[in-house]
């Protein structure tokens, strides 16, 4: 049987993987009983170029309400260094 690695590089195919950032953790937190997305995030694959490829563009790029989002929730994360990131890793994984 194949790994976990390999089956999600299958799905990605020859494309590297894409790195998760403040955005796609906030997308998959928000929606956690949406599965093809957790699929796709966790195989890496960006979905802005999938969507081109099976043709469905987006129409236009991101609101810059949705940056301004995006860059007020990496501030949170980052402030203290972390800390209460960590926190909430040590207490939902128990590290």
């Amino acid at each position: 049987m194949r790994s976990t690695e390999q089956r999600l590089a299958g799905i990605r195919g020859g494309v590297p993987p894409r790195r998760h950032n403040a955005r796609t953790i906030a997308a998959l937190t928000g929606n956690p009983g949406c599965t093809r997305r957790a699929v796709l995030d966790s195989a890496g694959v960006d979905k802005t170029r999938l969507a081109e490829r099976i043709g469905f563009p987006a129409r236009f790029g991101q609101s810059r309400f949705a940056i301004t989002r995006g860059n007020a929730f990496e501030a949170q994360l980052k402030a203290d260094g972390g800390t209460e990131l960590l926190r909430l890793v040590a207490e939902r994984l128990g590290v």
